[in-house]
């Protein structure tokens, strides 16, 4: 059953308090601090992406790298915003379907960091494996 079934059914008698309302209102203040330093962030690594990509020392490899940089910070961006304007709707309007919809973009967000940091430990420990494996080669 998905989003508008579920809401068309009944299933939207869910009452924000005014507390938990409180709670959402400071939360997007802090999720819009971290909007900021995110988009300064992917500014920042775009500036670097343009002066890698004007340098004659530029490798295929460190413009992936730089598109990915950019990519792990953009991407979280969009569903903090996301969240936040559905957010916004909601309160406003007291829409269960825009509470929602911020919901299922938190929903996303974790998804997204969760996936992000089990790629990390995979990858910290493939190097260290490689680092074991290749530690008598060069001695």
């Amino acid at each position: 059953m998905d989003l508008d079934d579920q809401l068309d059914s009944g299933l939207n008698g869910i009452e924000v308090i005014d507390d938990a309302k409180k709670y959402l209102s400071e939360l997007i203040k802090w999720i819009q601090l971290l909007i900021v330093i995110m988009i300064i962030f992917a500014i920042i690594i775009l500036i670097c992406l343009a002066f890698l990509l004007l340098s004659p020392y530029r490798t295929p490899y460190m413009i992936l790298v730089y598109l990915g940089m950019l990519t792990v910070s953009v991407l979280p961006t969009i569903f903090m915003y996301r969240f936040t304007d559905h957010t916004k709707l909601a309160m406003k309007h007291s829409d269960s379907y825009q509470l929602a919809l911020a919901i299922k973009n938190l929903k996303s967000l974790f998804k997204f960091v969760g996936i992000s940091i089990i790629l990390y430990i995979v990858f910290i420990f493939g190097g260290i494996l490689v680092g074991v494996l290749t530690s008598g080669t060069f001695s």
